[in-house]
Order: C-alpha cells, then structure tokens, then sequence
C-alpha cells in the first residue's frame, strides 16, 4: 500500500460491490467520511515491552 502516517481513507475511496451503494454517501458530498487514519509509532517496541504481552 502507498499510504504513509497521516493519510486517510474516505468512503468515496471504497470500492462497492455492483449494486452495492452507501447510505451515508447518498446524503450528499459532505457525508464522505474518514472511516481510516494511519497513524505512527511513537516509538518502537522494546524487548521488555515484548516480554509483558507474554505474560
């Protein structure tokens, strides 16, 4: 994928099966909603961070 920290995904970038339609979409162009935002590490996990999942 080309997305990268920061990016979003909207409903009008939603492939629908044929016949298949959104209900919020047929509101009108402002119901195009964020339905996904990639988001950054704050930072990276560390091998004790590792260790307290295992428990």
């Amino acid at each position: 994928s080309d997305l990268v920290a920061g990016d979003s995904i909207h409903l009008t970038d939603l492939a629908f099966p044929k016949g298949v339609q959104s209900v919020e979409l047929g509101k009108g162009e402002g119901h195009d909603q964020s339905i996904v935002t990639i988001k950054a590490n704050k930072a990276a996990p560390t091998e004790d961070d590792a260790s307290d999942a295992a428990e």
